[in-house]
Order: C-alpha cells, then sequence, then structure tokens
C-alpha cells in the first residue's frame, strides 16, 4: 500500500466512526433503550470490521 493510499484509507475511517458516532447521537435522542443502543453499536462495530 502507498502512503497516498494509506492516508485515504485512514480518512475514510474516520468518516465512519464520525458516522457512527452520529448514528448513535440520533439513536439516543429518539430515546431508545441503551439495551437497543448498545445493540446497535455492536452491529455498526461488525460492519466496520469488514470494510
Amino acid at each position: 500500500m502507498h502512503a497516498y493510499d494509506a492516508v485515504i484509507a485512514g480518512n475514510f475511517l474516520k468518516g465512519v466512526e464520525k458516522g457512527k458516532a452520529n448514528a448513535i447521537s440520533v439513536l439516543n435522542v429518539m430515546g431508545l433503550p441503551p439495551e437497543q443502543i448498545a445493540e446497535a453499536k455492536a452491529l455498526l462495530e461488525a460492519l466496520k470490521s469488514k470494510l
């Protein structure tokens, strides 16, 4: 992997993390129970690991 590719990949993962944080914030605002929010976090982590 070239340095440029590594920077692009790093920026992409930062965007994924920001999107995850935004998604969790929305779930909190919607008033979902903590158990459902934890389940959503786990699903988002599983999806991230497949990238």
